[in-house]
């Protein structure tokens, strides 16, 4: 009778394990499924960006962008309209110079800052010290020729 009893635990003991089981499977299972719907969803998501962003006219957006790469001129130029390669061109060309412009203005702002501070330091001598008191060495190229620098190129503030 005993052995009966425990013969019937452990049936049902092994049936809840085995059901625990299953119910694991089961939730990975749907864990994996999500994971997987939400990862076609992500793909559609861009998918459909992109069909947006290089067909806009299908979409309703402006007419800027025409099929076959083309887009309306802004000139006035009529309906004619330009290859795409050719206004990325002219957008780079537009990036360059206005990064070159911009470097331009940092190169002229560096060099009045510096010719103030030369300035400075013309109407106080002391400022040719570091912070410790020692003399700074500068270098003058005035006295520099051809072959290197010349005898006393390098010179004390005192």
């Amino acid at each position: 009778m005993r052995d009966m009893d425990r013969y019937e635990r452990e049936r049902k003991a092994e049936e809840e394990r085995m059901m625990m089981e299953r119910r694991r499977e089961e939730e990975r299972e749907r864990r994996r499924l999500e994971k997987r719907q939400l990862a076609r969803q992500l793909d559609r998501a861009k998918e459909e960006w992109y069909e947006q962003m290089t067909n806009p006219y299908l979409y309703g957006g402006g007419m800027a962008r025409r099929p076959g790469g083309h887009k309306k001129r802004r000139d006035g130029g009529g309906g004619e309209t330009k290859h795409y390669e050719e206004v990325q061109r002219e957008e780079l060309e537009d990036l360059i110079a206005e990064k070159e412009k911009a470097e331009r203005m940092r190169a002229r702002e560096a060099d009045r800052y510096m010719r103030e501070q030369r300035e400075r330091r013309g109407d106080r001598g002391q400022r040719d010290r570091d912070r410790y008191g020692r003399v700074i060495e500068f270098y003058d190229a005035r006295f520099e020729n051809r072959d290197g620098p010349m005898k006393g190129s390098v010179h004390r503030r005192v």
